[in-house]
Parts: C-alpha cells; structure tokens; sequence
C-alpha cells in the first residue's frame, strides 16, 4: 500500500514512525508534485494541503484521506464524495493541549508576562506596570463553540472561578449548572474573555466582524484558538488600533504562516503564537495512534474510524 504524506513540519519524514507500507513524503505545497504522487496511492495523509477536485483529478487509486487534527476546512467534501473515497480526521487528539493553550494565551495577555520577561532578560525588574494586570477568577468568560474544546474550556473557566457563558449552534441536553447559554450579541456585551473555539464552517467564518467587535467592553480581550477566518482581521485591528478592545491573543489567523509585514506580529496589544495550540508530545502520540490504526484498517479491508465525508469503496472494506 502507498501512503502519500503531505509534509509540512508535523507530517516530516525524521518524526513520522515506522509504517509497513511504501511512503512518498511530498511538500503539502507542492500542488503538482502531490498530484504525481497520488495517481497511485492508496492513502494521503495531510495537515495543510487543500483537497479538491485539482489535487484528486488523476488519483485513481486512493481510497482515504486522513486529516491530521480536528478541522476539516481544507477538505472539499463535495470533491471526496464525487471522487467516490473517505475523509477521516482524529478527533479528540489535540483537543487537552488547545484547551490548556486557551489558558496560556489568557493569563499571559492577562498579566502581560511578555513584558515581564523582557524586564527580567534586560536587568530590570518590576514597577507600576504589575498591578495592572488582571485574574481569570471574577471575570465573565464567554465562549463560541461548545465542542470538545469549548466545553473543556468551560469547565477549567468554572474551576479558575469565572463566570461562563456559551453561545453555541446546539445547547446541551444534559444540564450545566454554572453555565449560562445565551444567544452571541449577548454574550459579546457581557464578556471580559471572548474565548473563540467554533469550527469554521460557512455559518462562522468571518463571525466576529466590525459590528459584533463593536458591541464588546473597550476592556475586554478576545482569544482565538480556532481558525483565522472566524474573524474579520482587518476589523479586529482597526478595533485593537482605537483602544476598542483591551487586547487579543491569536493562535490562528487568515494567513498562515502571518506575514511578516502583518501588524498583527508588532501590536503592543496583540499576543500572538504560530497555531500551535494543538502542538504537544502527548497530542503527536496521539494523533500518530489514530493515524496508524486507520491506516491498518484500510491495508486489512475495515473501515476507517472517524470517517466525516464520503465512505471507502465497498470492494475495499472485507469487514
């Protein structure tokens, strides 16, 4: 079985385990040398190659696309499904180290820890500037999105002793006693943390535009652990420009990799990492676990696990 591998730094030839079968390692933005590569696999394995009907033209042979994370906005499932193969994901696998980065990103920008390691590897020490810093505990935490990740960071913003409130597509049927369920302007209003960690989907890209960053407190700070295109960029730094938000803490953005010449990366109020939310030695292990059980199961005839568009060819599924 031949397993294309769309490299990109996570998906590299030195970090990948050994696999039984014959792998061809490709730049996921090599377009031309993906399709070559693909006309006879069996498998592409991918993280940031966009899967369309240009890339899957001529691959005959293919019966799985395996997206590395959660997020499947780079599939055309339409494209899958004409194609007549399966797209499965790995969900659940980053989802504790994007939850424990949410944090990350809160408490820095928070307390303005940047600056305070700038003092500390510049000789200095601390001033005023400290006691402007702000607790998670007493503050209005709203969240977009209450999947695996969102409802995580609901429950660890309980125990950090905020207050929480969900605006999501689906409310829960089984009941959250410290959590309040509101529709999106409401929670924009109310908010001291906007925490954003929906799917990006057409419904939420490009959500939190010029009018939904307009109906937030001048002190509020905006975290994005999701997609980039959730946000009107251009929007949120024209909002970060006039002291219409306190801050923002990115790890995702429109672009990727950010520009250099993107204000974004030089903003006083901006905390920015390169989406890495998702990034641990325990995530890898475990994303790696479902990567090689699924490509097991295609080499022995089963059915993938986690399948979210399109279905392997019966004659390829002996169980």
């Amino acid at each position: 079985m031949k397993v294309t591998i769309a490299a990109d730094g996570f998906l590299d030839p030195a970090e990948t385990p050994a696999l039984p079968y014959r792998l061809d390692f490709v730049a996921y933005d090599d377009v031309p040398a993906l399709k070559r590569s693909l006309e006879d696999a069996d498998a592409l394995v991918t993280r940031r190659a966009d899967v369309n009907d240009a890339l899957l033209e001529h691959a005959g042979r293919l019966k799985l696309v395996q997206q590395v994370g959660t997020g499947t906005d780079r599939i055309d499932f339409k494209a899958i499904e004409r194609k007549g193969i399966a797209a499965a994901n790995t969900p659940g696998a980053p989802s504790n180290a994007v939850v424990e980065h949410a944090f990350l990103l809160m408490l820095a920008a928070l307390r303005n820890l940047p600056a305070q390691i700038d003092a500390i590897r510049a000789g200095k020490w601390s001033g005023t500037e400290v006691w402007q810093g702000r607790e998670i505990a007493g503050a209005t935490v709203g969240i977009v999105g209450f999947g695996a990740i969102g409802s995580e960071i609901a429950k660890r913003a309980v125990a950090f002793g905020a207050k929480v409130m969900v605006t999501t597509r689906t409310i829960p049927c089984a009941p959250w006693p410290s959590v309040e369920f509101l529709d999106l302007n409401a929670l924009l209003k109310r908010s001291d943390i906007l925490v954003l960690a929906p799917a990006l989907t057409p419904r939420t890209r490009g959500m939190i535009g010029a009018p939904e960053l307009a109906l937030m407190k001048p002190t509020a700070l905006l975290v994005n652990v999701s997609r980039g295109a959730i946000v009107n960029e251009p929007a949120l730094i024209a909002a970060l420009e006039a002291g219409q938000l306190r801050g923002a803490a990115l790890d995702a953005f429109v672009t990727e990799p950010l520009p250099a010449d993107s204000v974004l990366r030089h903003m006083p109020n901006v905390l920015a990492t390169a989406h890495t939310a998702g990034s641990s030695e325990q995530s890898r292990q475990r994303i790696w676990d479902q990567i090689v059980e699924n490509l097991a199961r295609l080499a022995d005839g089963r059915i993938p696990r986690n399948i979210v568009a399109g279905s392997v060819p019966a004659a390829q599924t002996a169980n």
